[in-house]
């Protein structure tokens, strides 16, 4: 193996680890934190419609059950918490044993010692261990926050050259936004006809 290509596998595997502590964090912070928000929001929702009837109707008090049950999946995902905790403890601890891996190969000279080779075998292995595959709902989104915007992530970026709309903004909310706009111009597209023929 060359000294770019390792350096490029180096950085791949750094992207793994990296994004995914960051995603077993995003999950970790989405049930220790949803929960009481979604409880104060339902209880605040309540209490204003002591005040205005329009807060109090049938169609709030649906849509708010609703939204209260998410809690009880909250509740039951709950119980991985530590193995959250510990899966992104670890996966940190990696991404930066896997930056000191970067800094060595980078100085190194041709050929590349077979040892740098098995240093990353070894983390891959380790990021296999540690990576948690079931994470919480929306976990990705808060992931690429994290990973994209409050992280270290130069060295990584050298190798893989991240682009904003391919890498930095999630597929599922790609998706999310493509079925926003088909849905509003749909509804768009419905007025104008309702709107002709009246």
């Amino acid at each position: 193996m060359n000294k770019s290509h390792l350096l490029r596998e180096i950085a791949n595997a750094g992207y793994n680890a990296g994004f995914g502590a960051k995603k077993s964090f995003a999950s970790y912070d989405i049930l220790m934190k949803a929960p009481s928000a979604i409880g104060w929001c339902l209880t605040s929702l309540g209490v204003l419609g002591l005040v205005f009837d329009c807060l109090s109707n049938k169609t709030v008090s649906a849509a708010a059950l609703c939204i209260g049950f998410l809690t009880t999946y909250l509740s039951y995902a709950s119980k991985h918490l530590k193995k959250l905790d510990a899966s992104g403890n670890e996966l940190t601890n990696i991404r930066n044993d896997l930056s000191m891996l970067y800094g060595r190969v980078s100085e190194a000279e041709e050929p590349i010692a077979e040892d740098y080779v098995m240093q990353l075998a070894t983390l891959q292995k380790r990021i296999s261990k540690a990576s948690v595959s079931n994470q919480v709902v929306f976990s990705g989104w808060l992931a690429h926050i994290k990973f994209f915007g409050e992280s270290q992530i130069q060295w990584i970026d050298t190798e893989l050259k991240f682009h904003w709309w391919k890498d930095k903004v999630p597929a599922t909310f790609k998706l999310f936004a493509a079925c926003v706009l088909l849905v509003g111009a749909i509804a768009a597209l419905i007025l104008l006809i309702s709107d002709a023929y009246n």
